[in-house]
């Protein structure tokens, strides 16, 4: 009989005290773009982490896509600052099979701290297969900018 009080009186207690979750708390990384909220100045980045049998040079590949992704973030109105804290990673992995291209790309946003922990605060990506000549820098850097974008509005209205 103590058991069956003691039980929903201790529940309630703890979801109180936010030891126990709600099934409705926001979970990382969905729901986390409030993390965009209020930055304005961004520090961004193109990494070609993964590049097998591809065709093109894969250095030569993230430098234009570097371009078109800063570019694509400064058409939507974000202020590009090199060494800011708030960081714009674009990741990219690709690989080649005969006439297709299987690839990921992960927008993420990092704050870097130099004498800290960095920390992730939120990211989104997708996979895609397609024609090899249709993987190029411009629709890579767009998926990544377009990523941001949608969400960095979303917090961010004009």
């Amino acid at each position: 009989m103590f058991r069956i009080r003691v039980l929903p009186a201790l529940s309630m207690l703890l979801l109180c005290f936010g030891l126990i979750g709600q099934p409705q708390a926001q979970v990382f990384p969905r729901g986390n773009g409030i993390s965009l909220t209020g930055i304005k100045n961004f520090d961004a980045y193109v990494d070609v982490s993964h590049w097998v049998e591809m065709t093109q040079d894969r250095t030569q590949f993230r430098v234009n896509a570097q371009a078109v992704f800063e570019g694509k973030l400064a058409e939507a109105g974000v202020l590009l600052r090199p060494a800011v804290r708030e960081y714009l990673i674009c990741k990219v992995q690709a690989t080649g099979a005969g006439r297709t291209v299987a690839y990921t790309v992960t927008l993420q946003f990092w704050e870097i701290d130099s004498i800290d922990l960095n920390r992730l605060l939120w990211e989104r990506g997708g996979i895609a297969t397609i024609p090899q000549d249709e993987f190029n820098e411009e629709r890579v850097a767009s998926e990544c900018a377009q990523f941001f974008v949608e969400e960095w509005r979303t917090h961010n209205p004009a």
